[in-house]
C-alpha cells in the first residue's frame, strides 16, 4: 500500500497524474475529502480502473469546481512562489536579503 495513484482534473495539468508520497495515505485522504480528484492504490491500477477514475474527474463538475477553487487559493496566497523559494534556501541555491539581514541583527 502507502502509494497511490490519482486523477486530478485542473486546468493547467492533464488530466491523469501520478503521484508517490512518503505520506500517500494522508495525501489520499485529502485528495478523496476534497474531492480534487480520485485515487487508487497501485494494485488495484488497470486500464480499465484508470478509465473509470478518469471519466469521472473529467466529467464531474465538482472535481474541476474543487480544484479551481485551490487553485485560486494558491494563487491568492502565492503559495507556488513561496514553496520555490523555501525549497531555494533550503537547498541553498538562493540567498533571502530580508532573512539574512533579520538574522545578522
Amino acid at each position: 500500500m502507502g502509494s497511490r495513484e490519482y486523477a486530478q482534473s485542473s486546468r493547467k495539468k492533464p488530466p491523469g497524474r501520478r503521484e508517490i508520497y512518503a505520506d500517500a495515505d494522508s495525501q489520499q485522504r485529502r485528495i478523496d475529502g476534497k474531492k480534487t480528484g480520485k485515487t487508487t492504490s497501485l494494485d488495484d491500477l488497470n486500464a480499465s480502473n484508470l478509465s473509470a477514475l478518469l471519466d469521472e474527474v473529467v466529467n464531474n463538475p465538482i472535481y474541476r469546481d474543487n480544484s479551481r477553487s485551490i487553485q485560486k487559493a494558491i494563487a491568492k496566497k502565492n503559495g507556488l512562489s513561496v514553496a520555490a523559494d523555501l525549497l531555494e534556501q533550503a537547498f541553498g541555491l538562493t540567498h533571502n536579503p530580508i532573512y539574512e539581514a533579520a538574522s545578522n541583527a
